[in-house]
């Protein structure tokens, strides 16, 4: 059964029980009312005979013929007899086979208790009565006077009553049925609409589209927004699995075309060895020389590359309150000892306001991201270029600056220079694969910070790091 088939007969019910309260009501009152209205006017009608006795010649109290007698065995007219002390009909209105009837024992007990008693008139037939004594002291006569009235007219009219609310129930019912059918059919229809909306762009992929915007703030207006934004959602996360999947196969394809130079050349360095036996020391040094140094550069891209990955699964990384000045000094170290030939000055606030700073962070994690803009410095800012490592902190961050005098880098390309595989202008050369400022960027990240490049007032670049301020405390000795 359809979802609107089933509102239609649940609102039918609902009607159908109603009806039935109703009627059990109705025809309850309807038994009620009319047993006591009859009551009334039959006790209304034996008074009225008692009082015109009153006043009765003798006359009234012999028997005599009555025009249009009401013939107690098919009638359901209202009937009057009178009656002396032994219950013997004088005179009335009612009569059976020609003859006024006997007066039952029970309709004269009547007469001394409340007036009102269901008697049996004629065989099988039902009355109700109002009895009442008479008496006629000046003629010395007494008696009852008897008002009846069949019980099947009661009984007739409480059918009609329920007649007619059958036949009312009937119609009401069908008109409810045919109204709760077409409410249900207009309450549904956005329902049915986005459904086939749904199966369309089911069908389709199209996930831009979407279902009309609602007229109404109601339920079904609230279900339509929903729903728009789902497919929002659904959208953006669509869009945001294509890029990641293009930006992993530009990905897979940049880091092979850069695992191609170093194969090669310890391929063609390996055949040169196997297959020149007779080649000079120097040539034969020559190409050891160059298989370790392209192995070394292949084993630092595929490190690179791991790396990364584990950047793309989300591997976190520990965090603990640290002390970046002896990270940084460390790196400085590291950085004069490599480059002995290069210019390299750290500035990190002896006795300042960095001495006090701590970040969250651990010495693996800052010291390879220092380290990674640093080498960027000093191997692409040029043989001449002087190298400055800074460090500074305010009420909020702690700031690690590394900046160059080099060729600096167009400010177009400033934006793009954390992109994997991206080199900038070759006026910065030198060896890299463009993998460094990526994982500069992640290992940012992941120490709840950011890194960027600007470039300076004068020649080259400087990049900064901004990690957020932890803690505060002068316990550095």
């Amino acid at each position: 059964m359809s979802f609107r088939a089933r509102i239609a007969w649940f609102g039918t019910a609902v009607v159908a029980v109603a009806l039935a309260l109703l009627g059990a009501l109705v025809v309850l009152l309807a038994v009620r009312g009319g047993a006591s209205d009859r009551d009334n006017a039959l006790a209304a009608r034996a008074d009225e005979a008692v009082a015109s006795l009153a006043d009765a010649g003798p006359e009234a109290f012999s028997p005599r013929a009555v025009t249009a007698p009401v013939d107690l065995a098919r009638s359901e007219e209202v009937f009057v007899l009178i009656a002396d002390a032994d219950g013997v009909p004088i005179a009335g209105t009612g009569e059976v086979e020609g003859a006024p009837p006997p007066i039952p024992l029970a309709a004269r007990d009547a007469a001394t208790g409340d007036g009102k008693a269901t008697v049996e008139l004629v065989a099988g037939r039902s009355f109700r009565v109002a009895v009442r004594p008479w008496e006629r002291p000046d003629l010395g006569l007494r008696g009852y006077v008897l008002a009846g009235q069949s019980t099947q007219r009661l009984r007739n009219d409480v059918g009609g009553i329920v007649v007619f609310l059958v036949i009312s129930a009937v119609v009401t019912l069908a008109a409810a049925f045919a109204a709760s059918w077409r409410a249900a059919g207009r309450a549904l229809r956005p329902l049915r609409a986005m459904a086939a909306t749904a199966d369309e762009i089911g069908g389709a992929a199209d996930l831009g589209r979407r279902l009309p915007a609602p007229r109404a703030k109601d339920e079904l207006g609230r279900l339509a927004t929903s729903f728009n934004g789902m497919l929002g959602r659904i959208e953006a996360t669509h869009a945001d699995l294509a890029a990641a999947l293009a930006r992993e196969q530009r990905f897979v394809a940049d880091a092979s075309h850069e695992l191609r130079t170093p194969l090669t050349s310890i391929r063609a360095n390996a055949d040169f060895l196997l297959h020149r036996t007779g080649a000079a020391a120097g040539d034969r040094a020559a190409a050891v020389g160059d298989i370790a140094a392209e192995s070394a550069r292949m084993g630092a891209l595929v490190e690179d590359l791991l790396t990364l990955a584990r950047a793309d699964a989300g591997q976190p990384v520990g965090l603990a309150p640290l002390d970046p000045i002896p990270v940084v000094e460390g790196v400085c170290a590291r950085a004069l000892r490599l480059y002995p030939g290069r210019t390299i000055a750290c500035d990190l606030g002896q006795g300042g306001a960095a001495n006090l700073a701590r970040v969250l962070g651990n010495d693996e994690a800052l010291g390879r991201l220092v380290w990674i803009l640093v080498e960027n410095a000093v191997v692409h800012g040029g043989v001449a270029a002087r190298v400055g490592v800074g460090l500074a902190s305010d009420a909020q961050n702690v700031t690690i600056r590394v900046s160059d005098d080099g060729p600096g880098i167009p400010a177009t390309e400033l934006g793009r220079v954390f992109e994997r595989f991206y080199r900038a202008d070759p006026a910065r050369g030198g060896p890299g694969v463009g993998l460094g400022l990526p994982i500069a960027r992640w290992l940012a990240g992941a120490l709840g910070g950011r890194v960027h490049a600007l470039p300076n007032d004068g020649p080259g670049v400087s990049f900064f790091v901004e990690l957020p301020l932890v803690h505060v405390a002068n316990d550095r000795t």
